[in-house]
């Protein structure tokens, strides 16, 4: 595994804001400064426990706030609109110099916002947290031609990010490589 903690500072974060003036006027507008405390472990791996599996997965850790925001004072401490915790794990399996599969699973937390009023992310321009589940499997034709079929989203997850994400997608593919 490998460990990454890092600190981002961001200036000019734009994000729609209400104005706090007598007329208010919601618009995108600067959030003047807001920073970023995180931390991300990372793992590779090939023929993990059993020759023939990989792993690939990941953790990350962030703690954004609002550190000045001159449009909303009022909203200075706040979170920033990123995820605390996301993570993904893949696995895949060589069965043999034919057959292949993988399984993934992606995870993400809510977004949080800094609108105090902003109460259900859950809905069609808000930005929901969500668990996604994807399967793969490939047949080798030839030396040249690869065949797949997949399914994203394996269950129909419903999850926004201001808009729907899609729901379950099958997908099939051949490819050829030279």
């Amino acid at each position: 595994p490998t460990l990454f903690p890092y600190t981002t500072l961001f200036r000019s974060f734009i994000y729609s804001q209400t104005t706090s003036v007598p007329t208010k006027v919601t618009k995108m507008m600067n959030i003047d400064k807001a920073t970023v405390d995180g931390m991300e472990v990372a793992y590779s791996g090939n023929d993990v426990l059993i020759r023939g599996l990989d792993l690939l997965g990941s953790v990350t850790y962030d703690d954004g706030k609002i550190t000045q925001d001159a449009a909303k004072p009022e909203w200075e401490g706040r979170p920033i609109p990123i995820p605390k915790l996301r993570a993904a794990l893949f696995a895949s399996y060589r069965v043999n110099e034919q057959w292949s599969g993988s399984l993934g699973i992606r995870y993400s937390s809510n977004f949080p916002d800094p609108n105090p009023a902003v109460v259900n992310q859950n809905v069609y321009g808000g930005s929901s947290g969500y668990t996604f589940t994807d399967v793969r499997v490939n047949y080798k034709l030839n030396k040249t031609l690869t065949a797949s079929v997949g399914v994203n989203n394996l269950g129909s997850t419903k999850a926004y990010a201001y808009h729907p994400y899609s729901q379950e997608t099958i997908h099939a593919q051949l490819k050829a490589d030279f």
